[in-house]
């Protein structure tokens, strides 16, 4: 019954978790266990210990016991997955080390920091690192997809699953919104992107001839303030680091050279390389962004105002017609306009994970309700309207089917693939070399990892 609980908790609640090299205990380590020709050290467990002592979670005397079965879990499913030759879309690794670069970037760009102060080590480094973690990651992931692939659920499970929680155990929900958003972007006029690129072009000539450095230029004139201030230089980076337009140009450059001025969805660059060994270079570069005029802005609040007037006066009118004629936004274009939450797999927000502007708009909004038309950046730094509308709402409450049925849902899925995973991995253990050291033969683990006591080779 407690595993039930358990596993609705856990998809109620946010995970979150952190990559931190620098952090990882290397000073003592020895093998502790071992599955097939997968090794687990006791630099690694310590390693997590740590991470988890930093973000201040609780440790007591099962810990140890508890990180090392997950290791040990984890090199079985690696190892399945390498009998099994599943393989990993490389694209789709570069795609989320590029995300995480990127929202680091933005952080250590707030307290002024850089790569190496923070982390010990460059950009390159690190992303070579995470890279590794990553690969395994997936196909862990892909190895656990394969085992419940089947794993399917029914109405009557869920109810199920719900009527065998007892009701003093059912969680407290926090109020909640589902809403839907339609973004308009402002446009850029021609003339604001063709003065950028004759100011670049400048600044090429004026570095070619000598008069100016680009050093200076940068400091001076680049919107890319983490770069800028360094002269425009950025740590060597290899291919897929950037985005693809930068690369491109980057890679077609001999060392020295200077770029003609390129587009990415950031601006607007000139970019030189002073290094370059196979698909990774160093250099700097000078981001200039197209100011978008005050004439389009209010075009586009504008368009999106008459958007809502017009919404409001025919409460019959469709949002998922009006989403698909007029949004901007790709993300949720093709779901009605409804903002997924990340966390937890559902289109119910508490407001309390909503960025705090979206949080003030749908907080004062009714069910039905058509919001003003609000200006935000969009991630890649456009200036964009958007509005939205509350699609339901509920209040504080214990969970139930009628409000909660998705999470529901998604808790009696999970228990389901568990008890799947759970006979997956006891068959396995039976048919693999799994050593673990009697360093841990007082642990109590989940599975027989102990099955064997012969010296790890």
């Amino acid at each position: 019954m407690m595993q039930k609980i358990i596993v609705l908790l856990t998809v109620l609640s946010t995970v979150f978790t952190s990559y931190n090299s620098s952090a990882q205990v290397r000073a003592i380590d020895k093998v502790i266990g071992k599955v097939g020709d997968d090794i687990i050290l006791y630099s690694e467990v310590q390693g997590q210990i740590l991470e988890m002592i930093q973000n201040k979670l609780t440790i007591d005397d099962e810990t140890e016991c508890t990180l090392t079965e997950n290791f040990l879990y984890n090199a079985l499913l690696l190892h399945q997955a390498d009998v099994d030759s599943i393989e990993v879309q490389q694209e789709q690794v570069d795609a989320e080390l590029d995300s995480k670069l990127g929202y680091y970037r933005n952080l250590l760009e707030q307290y002024n920091q850089t790569f190496e102060s923070a982390y010990g080590q460059s950009e390159l480094e690190w992303r070579e690192e995470l890279e590794e973690v990553l690969i395994k990651r997936n196909k862990i992931d892909q190895m656990q997809s394969k085992i419940t692939a089947n794993i399917t659920i029914t109405p009557r499970e869920v109810r199920e699953f719900f009527n065998s929680i007892p009701t003093d155990s059912l969680p407290k929900i926090n109020a909640q919104v589902e809403y839907s958003q339609i973004v308009i972007k402002a446009k850029l006029s021609e003339e604001s992107e063709q003065i950028e690129i004759e100011r670049l072009k400048k600044f090429k000539r004026q570095i070619e001839s000598g008069m100016e450095t680009f050093d200076y230029l940068a400091k001076t004139y680049s919107h890319d303030e983490a770069t800028g201030r360094k002269g425009g230089s950025f740590d060597c980076v290899s291919k897929g680091m950037f985005v693809p337009e930068f690369d491109a140009m980057a890679l077609s450059l001999e060392p020295g050279q200077i770029s003609e001025p390129f587009k990415t969805q950031f601006g607007w660059h000139i970019v030189k390389v002073e290094e370059r060994r196979g698909k990774t270079y160093c250099g700097r570069h000078i981001l200039r962004v197209p100011l978008v005029s005050d004439a389009n802005i209010k075009i586009a609040k504008e368009r999106l105002d008459s958007l809502a007037k017009s919404m409001r006066a025919d409460p019959s009118i469709d949002i998922c017609a009006m989403v698909d004629k007029f949004s901007e936004d790709e993300q949720t274009k093709y779901s009605c306009g409804k903002v997924l939450n990340q966390m937890t797999g559902s289109t119910m927000w508490d407001i309390s994970q909503l960025e705090r502007e979206t949080a003030l708009l749908v907080d004062g909004l009714d069910v039905g309700d058509i919001s003003d038309p609000f200006i935000f950046q969009t991630q890649d730094r456009k200036t964009a309207f958007k509005i939205v509308t509350v699609t339901k709402r509920t209040r504080p409450h214990i969970a139930n089917l009628e409000d909660d049925y998705e999470l529901l849902m998604m808790a009696a899925l999970n228990e389901k693939k568990q008890e799947v995973i759970d006979e997956w991995v006891k068959t396995r253990i039976n048919t693999s070399h799994v050593w673990i050291s009697p360093d841990f033969s007082k642990c109590v683990f989940k599975y027989n990892w102990k099955k064997e006591t012969a010296k790890a080779e």
